[in-house]
C-alpha cells in the first residue's frame, strides 16, 4: 500500500508541474501577442531575446546588430548590409 501511495503522490506532483509549465507558457504567449513581440534565440550567444513580431525573418551579428525582413531571399550577408557578412538567422524560440 505504501508503494502505491508513493506512486500516486509522484504522479500527482508530475501532473501539477506539467500544468504549471503549460499555464506559464500560455501566459507568456498571451503577453507576446498583446505586446507585438516574439522570442528569438540568438545564434551567437544562445540567449533568448525579445524583438518585434512585425517581420518574418531576423538576422543578428556577434556584436548585436539586427537585420529584419519579410523577404526570405534577402540574405544580409549576400546584400553586404552595412558592409558585413557575419549575420546569422535568429530563429523563434522553440516551444515545449
Amino acid at each position: 500500500m505504501l508503494d502505491v501511495q508513493r506512486h500516486v503522490n509522484r504522479l500527482a506532483r508530475e501532473i501539477a508541474a506539467s500544468r504549471a509549465h503549460r499555464t506559464a507558457e500560455t501566459h507568456n504567449e498571451n503577453y507576446l501577442v498583446l505586446t507585438g513581440q516574439e522570442e528569438f534565440t540568438n545564434p551567437h550567444t544562445g540567449e533568448v531575446e525579445l524583438d518585434t513580431n512585425n517581420w518574418e525573418h531576423r538576422w543578428v551579428t556577434p556584436d548585436g546588430s539586427v537585420y529584419l525582413t519579410d523577404d526570405e531571399d534577402r540574405d544580409p550577408n549576400v546584400l553586404r548590409v552595412a558592409n558585413r557578412d557575419d549575420f546569422q538567422r535568429s530563429p523563434v524560440r522553440k516551444r515545449r
